[in-house]
This record gives structure tokens, sequence and C-alpha cells, in this order.
């Protein structure tokens, strides 16, 4: 079976196509740049999502081997948000922390 990988162009085009209102520049910016580490497109020029087998060979990098999709776009499309409420989560607990520490 020949599994199809997605291009940088590929990619940015999905990101552009998902919702990020409601999140601060600093978090898009974050999530924009773990997708791109998750996706293996810092040091190659096609991702490398394909490390499972069978109907669903689309192994997730950010929430592990139980997250199998059938094509690479799905895998992007469903990550996007969650990566999104994930980098707002830890910016979230990072400034709460912050402030601990101050006080």
């Amino acid at each position: 079976m020949i599994y199809h990988e997605l291009t940088l162009a590929e990619v940015d085009v999905l990101w552009h196509a998902a919702d990020k209102s409601g999140y601060p520049p600093e978090v898009v910016q974050s999530a924009y740049a773990s997708l791109m580490r998750g996706v293996g497109l810092c040091d190659s020029e096609y991702t490398r999502l394909a490390t499972g087998t069978g109907r669903r060979p689309y192994v997730c990098p950010f929430r592990g081997p139980r997250f199998r999709y059938g094509s690479p776009e799905r895998l992007i499309e469903t990550a996007i948000p969650w990566l999104l409420r994930f980098t707002a989560r830890l910016r979230q607990e990072h400034l709460e922390w912050l402030e601990r520490r101050r006080t």
C-alpha cells in the first residue's frame, strides 16, 4: 500500500481553514510551531505520519497510537483544534504558576 504524505503547502491550507478565533496570537503561533515539529515538516519536505498499518495507517503524533486516521488530511484537521486547546491550557497554567511564584 502506498501512503500519501502532505507537503508544507497542503498543511498550511488546512491550518488556515481551521477556526482559531478566541485564541491569543501567542497561542496560535505556538500551536503552529508544535504542529510543524510534530508532523515532521521542520526538517523534511513531506510529513511523516504513516507509521501504522491497516485501514488507518496515520497515527497522531500528538495524542498517541489510539488516535489513528485513514488520511493525513483528517489527522491534521482533528489535531489543530486539540493543539490550540492544549497550548492555551499550558499557557494558562504557566501564567498561573508565575503569579503564584510572585506572591
